[in-house]
Order: structure tokens, then C-alpha cells, then sequence
């Protein structure tokens, strides 16, 4: 990258003054591929159902081994279902964690770690019907689980909330923003799948985020990859133009893996990470 390309985005993350439809492309011509489920060394997939038994508040470690040791706990999505989870940092500035669909809790450990290093109150979940969670009475309303998330949050202490979501979590964090009261300070897209039920791999009932993405009026950061080969660029810049915001912002990076590879294994994940935080405090302050 050279020195202008840099300095572009360290400028939108310090100021904050980018106008509000602003695209920011780093642009290297590269391959590369990743996928929902590309990370290197992370957990397999979780499918238990646990349609008879509410989740048990283990600690987080004791579910995720590599994982800090913070107590787990259980909370209601807004449909009563009981889910798994637990918060990592202190702070007024909570952020939901909506993980790729249908992995575990523990892929999100570490991008969860690094945003409560940086003053945020992180809470993530087992979705219902998968690893440590609740099926519930309609295992396809994943939105409702995002909702639970940012009501539990509100109810730890947190006076602001922000929904970060990854592939299909992304496309779940769009759809619960409309719902979530009082409203979501910021939304923020990695890679979000556009079609309904995209790389769920299991039942959802939900609406697709091309569907809603015109009533979406909080803030809102989208991450895309160029050579992303589950996201086509072309599919991503769609659900961009069509989200209804005034503040919505673009960011595309120009190969490697998208999701959470892009915070982790993935050349540009300073940046990437720089862009979150700095998008988070500039809707947070």
C-alpha cells in the first residue's frame, strides 16, 4: 500500500469528519479467498440442538478452552428462547457479536477481546439451536436472538449499543437494527450476506437483508473483500445502496479472507480493525 492509501483511512478514523456516503478503496490487485468458514485453526461448526433444557451459565472458558476466564451467562432472545453467552469488558458502549451462521461462540473470542481492550462491553452467544443455546419455538428467528443480546446489554449497563455482524451475523444485525429499542447507535456489515438465509445451513425464517435494507436508517459500516467468493464485491455494493441511512460508510479491501479473517489472518487487519473502533466511538461519543 503506499503512503496516500494509508493516510486516507488513519484520516477517516482520526477525524471522523468523512462525509457520510464515503467509499474507501484500498486498492492492490491480489488473489486470495476465504469463506464463512476459512479460519485457520477455528472451532468447527456448532449444531447441537437444545430443544428440552435451558442453557446451563458455564464459564466462557470452560466452552471455548482458549477463551479469558469470565463467567458465562443466560439470556432471553425477545421470544423467551434461553441462549448462552457472556461479556468481556466494562464500559457505557456495548457490542453485539453476531457471528457467522452456524459457528460457534469461540470463533469471535478474539476480535471480542481486542474491542474490550479498547474500552467496549463485548457480549457474545450461541445462537438458538447451536452450541450452547436453546432451540426455542422457531429455531429460524435469528434476529430475535440479536435483539435478546442488545436488551442484555441495556440491562448490564450499557447506554449505547452497536451490532457488529460477520457473513450471515452481518445480514442478522441489519434485520435486528430495525427492531432493537431504543434504536442501535451503529450497525457494522463484515462481508454480510445479501439473500435470504445465506450460509444459515439450517432452518430461517427471518428476512433477507436485501428485503429490509432500504428501512435501515441507524449508521452503518460495511467491510467488504474484493476477491471474497462467498460476498461478490457486486452483491455487497447492492445491499450498500440500498441501505436507506444518510450515514452509511464502505470500506472494500483488496483480497484475502473476508468475515472475521479480515480482523485476524488477513494483511489488512490493522486497518480493519482501526476502522471498527474508529466507526464506533465517532457514533458512540
Amino acid at each position: 500500500m503506499d503512503g496516500a492509501e494509508v493516510r486516507t483511512t488513519a484520516s477517516w478514523v482520526r477525524h471522523r469528519t468523512v462525509p457520510s456516503a464515503i467509499v474507501i478503496l484500498v486498492a492492490v490487485a491480489c488473489g486470495g479467498n476465504s469463506g464463512p468458514d476459512g479460519r485457520s485453526g477455528s472451532p468447527a461448526p456448532s449444531g447441537s440442538s437444545r430443544s428440552s433444557a435451558a442453557p446451563v451459565a458455564r464459564a466462557l472458558d470452560d466452552v471455548c478452552p482458549q477463551a479469558p476466564s469470565v463467567p458465562g451467562l443466560v439470556f432471553p432472545a425477545t421470544d423467551g428462547t434461553h441462549l448462552f453467552g457472556a461479556v468481556l469488558g466494562h464500559g457505557p458502549v456495548g457490542v453485539v457479536m453476531a457471528n457467522d451462521v452456524p459457528h460457534s461462540l469461540c470463533e469471535e473470542i478474539p476480535e471480542s477481546v481486542f474491542l474490550s481492550h479498547h474500552g467496549f462491553r463485548v457480549l457474545v452467544f450461541d445462537y438458538r439451536g447451536h452450541g450452547e443455546s436453546e432451540a426455542g419455538p422457531d429455531r429460524g428467528r435469528l434476529d430475535l436472538d440479536v435483539e435478546g443480546a442488545a436488551a442484555e446489554l441495556r440491562r448490564l449497563g450499557a447506554n449505547r449499543v452497536v451490532v457488529l455482524g460477520f457473513y450471515a451475523g452481518g445480514a442478522v444485525a441489519l434485520v435486528a437494527s430495525l427492531r432493537i429499542d431504543p434504536p442501535v447507535s451503529a450497525v457494522v456489515a463484515v462481508s454480510p450476506a445479501g439473500r435470504r438465509g445465506q450460509f444459515v445451513n439450517g432452518p430461517y425464517t427471518a428476512p433477507g437483508a436485501l428485503a429490509i435494507a432500504p428501512r435501515v436508517h441507524s449508521p452503518a459500516l460495511f467491510l467488504l473483500v474484493r476477491t471474497d467468493r462467498f460476498v461478490p464485491l457486486s452483491e455487497g455494493r447492492r445491499l450498500y445502496a440500498l441501505t436507506g441511512s444518510d450515514d452509511k460508510r464502505l470500506a472494500v479491501f483488496p483480497y484475502g479472507g473476508g468475515g472475521l479473517v479480515l480482523f485476524d489472518l488477513s494483511t489488512f487487519a490493522d486497518r480493519a480493525n482501526a476502522a471498527v473502533v474508529g466507526f464506533i466511538r465517532a457514533h458512540t461519543a
